[in-house]
């Protein structure tokens, strides 16, 4: 069984490359992405990386980072580049700044450890450059993108196959260096499946907090048996600092499993900062006043532990506050509530002229016309200050309620 084995081994590398397109085969980049070249003293040359910030880049705000291998198969980074947007525009996860690596002829020698295996021998385009290449990426790239954008310390690695691999490999061999992996995948046939203990011994028993986000398909059988092993080794050894989990996905085939992988590893990663489930989302139409409150309380709460550990702003964003605010008021009826989430707005976003303006119409609705008029001129103030739109809507506003 075992060549057998081997040659499935060796079909499954052969497949990623002749199924992945390259994205120089592909035109010119697209506008929103930038090629950066990295001068590398650990390669011996320069290497080109592609960087994609988030749509809200042009504000002063810090993001965490993904770095993401195989950059150069352009449908598999075309899709990591759309699903980023989607899950941040429905605030699922953090927006990020994507960070794509490719790693076209060197692949194999890039993102492998060294073996002995008489099919993928040592030497530039055999196996063993992976220490190597992590060195490029930890000491070299993530300076590089650090010094040109606005970044937070939180970093991803995710990659497919033999980069699912090398995500293992490094957060084993360089603890500390990322603060979460997602191995689409992973080749831990590799080396007759030797790695695999060592590798989780040392993943579970890493001293940072890491969460860690695996993935196999039913249609890999080369794959799929020892994810599920080094899986169950990583729960046998009951570690206090990772997070982790494996999703199996069974009617997926190798070259199919990066399109979920990704996006459910990024929801898994951060969920701890998700808006988009959570006790809000489970209210009722019929919730009452404490219910909400105490619902939103709890978000706080757990938005803000979740924020702490990725390294930003920890207050709950305007945007989602005034949204539960106006469902409140509006949908759910409840000016009272509504009144008390609004006054939080304006205690987290006190220079906000809209926060003030919601305040006012949540009063209004509960029929305290004195001191809605008071939350009013404060929203005008501000809002003529700072040259905001607001200005005549909360102007008309006051003169509707008989201002002196």
């Amino acid at each position: 069984m075992k060549p057998i084995r081997r040659a499935t081994s060796a079909l499954l590398i052969l497949s990623c490359s002749a199924f992945a397109p390259r994205l120089t085969a592909q035109g010119s980049l697209p506008v929103s992405w930038t090629e950066m070249t990295v001068p590398s003293a650990k390669l011996g040359g320069d290497r080109k990386i592609f960087i994609v910030t988030p749509g809200s880049y042009d504000s002063t705000t810090r993001f965490p980072v993904l770095v993401l291998l195989d950059a150069d198969d352009r449908p598999q980074f075309d899709a990591a580049v759309a699903n980023l947007r989607f899950l941040g525009s429905r605030r699922t996860i953090r927006p990020m700044i994507l960070v794509g690596i490719p790693n076209g002829s060197t692949r194999t020698f890039d993102l492998t450890p060294q073996t002995t295996d008489s099919i993928f021998g040592p030497g530039p385009r055999g196996s063993g450059g992976a220490d190597r290449f992590a060195d490029f990426l930890i000491d070299e790239v993530l300076p590089a993108v650090r010094a040109r954008y606005r970044t937070t310390p939180y970093t991803v690695l995710a990659g497919h196959s033999l980069g699912g691999l090398f995500v293992l490999h490094t957060v084993a061999n360089r603890p500390g260096a990322f603060s979460a992996g997602i191995a689409m995948s992973p080749s831990l046939w590799w080396s007759d499946s030797t790695l695999i203990a060592p590798y989780a011994t040392a993943i579970a028993r890493a001293k940072t907090p890491f969460r860690l986000f695996l993935t196999s398909g039913g249609f890999e059988p080369a794959i799929d048996g020892p994810t599920r092993t080094f899986a169950a080794q990583l729960d046998a050894l009951r570690s206090s600092t990772l997070t982790h989990e494996h999703r199996r996905h069974p009617a997926d085939g190798h070259t199919e499993t990066p399109l979920g992988s990704l996006t459910e590893g990024l929801r898994f990663i951060f969920e701890p900062l998700s808006l988009a489930t959570g006790p809000l989302a489970l209210l009722p139409p019929s919730a009452d006043s404490a219910s909400i409150i105490n619902a939103l309380r709890q978000v706080e709460v757990r938005y803000s532990n979740g924020a702490r550990t990725i390294g930003v702003d920890t207050t709950l964003p305007e945007l989602f506050v005034r949204q539960i605010g106006q469902n409140t008021l509006s949908g759910y009826r409840q000016p009272g509530a509504a009144t008390v989430i609004f006054r939080r707005l304006v205690e987290l976003r006190p220079q906000s002229p809209i926060a003030h303006d919601n305040l006012g119409d949540a009063l209004l609705a509960s029929r305290d016309t004195a001191a809605a008029r008071a939350q009013y001129r404060a929203a005008l103030s501000l809002a003529e200050q700072q040259h905001d739109a607001l200005e005549k809507p909360i102007a008309e506003k006051l003169k509707r309620i008989a201002v002196p």
